[in-house]
């Protein structure tokens, strides 16, 4: 009786739905399901309610990419991905005895095979219960997805036998290359090699869940200049979260991401480490403002994940008419519809599945230009905002950019909480493409100069790609007739370091939470 109540129920949902075709709610969604378990070989009742509960929100989850995703060609062609084969295998691995952080790395796994930096699945502020242990150290990758990739320390504790600089060698008796690669498979996000692997380096440290934490964590290492080898054993600190107070959290004004400058030479300096708070367009216009008499301008960008789309603030400043920020094709779908009304108003292509490609463009804001040279400093931590940003400069020749390349990926992700576990999931649902025409999902922007960070540079504090920006704009001031005066010292925040106090897989899901109602949106 209750199998022919439910299968009633689902026949009106779907009637009710005729004209939008696909459930737009978890409830509806709950009754087609159950249908489908009915009609399937799947036996509902072999694991408990939370088991049940929690796979039908996975397959939840699977089904709602499939209504709103952006790139699931691109993806297929570039994992190889058997997504329907993962998604079975995942699902049957959901049993009574799976823990919260167990089921926590079971939606990363699912969100690392996009090889989609806007794929990610978010825990709550307080981390939603998830057990999390973290050795004292915290390392850097370097040269990400090259022949010359490194994994050294970049920060330590007083009492652990390693220093700034240190290259790791392996990792409880594994190749570090291995355990990167392995990392970056299963919990690391990134849209690029070089994303996923620089992403990946900094779980290295990290034990989510209780099954590994009393393994031994065995690191060798090698020193700096010097072959000799060292083995450390090292211990776990708990990450403990106290839940929320009940004050709200002061949300951001984007003061906390902007720095600015004037170095030797009148050299301006502008470093954004995100595109986000309340007041970043009226903070970047006042940046440009007080940096406008400089001789050229260093964009500093390296430790810039996204955020909104404020950038344009700094490029109508540059440009003395119009120019394609970059190129939007949204995802167009009936479930997307109920979530972005303002879809309605698109205009789709053949296909029907997307919006034609259509120009987001800057004006000029020609009362307050500034027309010295640029030079832009970026890293495969820019991402996101940042890479279509970046795309903006590169694309209408606005900007001479130095370091590595970028972290290749846009997408405009659509985050919704899950109805059952206290995360969130999210999917790209626009593609993008650079003022040219070039896809910049899987891409990114490459530099004019290369130049990398070394293990030396990190032990001796140097940040020899800033120096190297200020020796390629002096070059371009001077070309246009200015005045450079002899190398003088000069300061500015380091921008890698990373903090022991708190777990690089809170500092990310952080980001993602406070980054989520605002990334790459208007």
């Amino acid at each position: 009786m209750k199998s022919l109540f439910i299968l009633a129920l689902a026949l009106q949902c779907s009637f009710a739905a005729a004209a939008t075709k696909h459930p737009i709610s978890f409830q509806s969604f709950q009754l087609l399901d159950e249908v489908n378990l009915m009609s399937s070989q799947i036996d509902p009742t072999a694991c408990g309610t939370k088991c049940q509960s929690l796979k039908q929100e996975f397959r939840y989850v699977v089904y709602v990419g499939k209504q709103i995703y952006c790139y699931w060609d691109l993806k297929r062609t570039d994992t190889g991905s058997d997504f329907e084969t993962l998604a079975k295998t995942l699902e049957n691995s959901i049993t009574d005895s799976l823990s919260s952080s167990d089921y926590y790395k079971l939606l990363r796994r699912w969100a690392s095979a996009f090889h989609d930096g806007h794929v990610n699945v978010i825990a709550g502020a307080d981390l939603s219960g998830l057990d999390i242990y973290t050795a004292p150290i915290r390392v850097e990758v370097l040269a990400p997805a090259t022949d010359h990739e490194k994994v050294i320390v970049v920060g330590t504790s007083p009492n652990v036998n390693l220093a700034v600089g240190d290259e790791i060698l392996t990792i409880n008796g594994v190749p570090v290359a291995k355990a990167l690669s392995d990392a970056s498979a299963t919990a690391s996000s990134g849209s690029t090699e070089r994303m996923r692997r620089f992403f990946a380096g900094k779980r290295l440290v990290d034990v989510i869940g209780t099954d590994e934490v009393t393994a031994p964590f065995v690191v060798t290492a090698k020193a700096l200049n010097s072959d000799a080898t060292k083995s450390v054993s090292l211990f776990r600190n708990v990450q403990i979260d106290l839940k929320p107070s009940t004050t709200p959290p002061t949300p951001p004004t984007g003061a906390e991401f902007i720095t600015a400058q004037i170095l030797p030479n009148a050299i301006g300096y502008l470093r954004i480490d995100a595109f986000q708070g309340s007041q970043d367009e009226y903070l970047l216009s006042e940046a440009m403002d007080r940096l406008a008499n400089t001789q050229g301008l260093i964009i500093d960008l390296r430790k810039n994940g996204g955020g909104d789309l404020s950038g344009d603030r700094i490029i109508e400043r540059l440009i003395s008419s119009s120019v394609v920020r970059y190129k939007r094709s949204e995802r167009l779908s009936d479930f997307l519809f109920s979530l972005e009304p303002s879809f309605f108003d698109l205009t789709a292509d053949a296909t029907g599945q997307f919006a034609v490609w259509h120009d987001l463009t800057v004006t000029p804001d020609t009362k307050s230009a500034y027309s010295k040279p640029v030079v832009a400093l970026i890293s495969p931590y820019c991402f996101s905002a940042c890479d279509t940003f970046s795309a903006a400069l590169k694309g209408n020749h606005l900007a001479t950019f130095v370091g590595e390349a970028t972290g290749g990926g846009t997408g405009t992700p659509e985050a919704f909480d899950l109805p059952v576990s206290p995360y969130k999931f999210r999917y790209s649902v626009i593609r993008g493409e650079t003022p040219n025409g070039d896809l910049i999902e899987g891409n990114g922007t490459s530099p004019d100069v290369v130049i990398e960070p070394t293990a030396a540079d990190r032990a001796a504090n140097k940040d020899s790609q800033l120096e190297k920006a200020v020796a390629v704009l002096a070059d371009k001031i001077k070309a246009n007739g200015g005045t450079i005066a002899p190398a003088a010292e000069f300061q500015v925040p380091a921008i890698w370091k990373q903090s022991l106090d708190i777990s690089p897989t809170k500092v990310e899901n952080d980001f993602l939470s406070s980054i989520s109602e605002k990334d790459e949106r208007l």
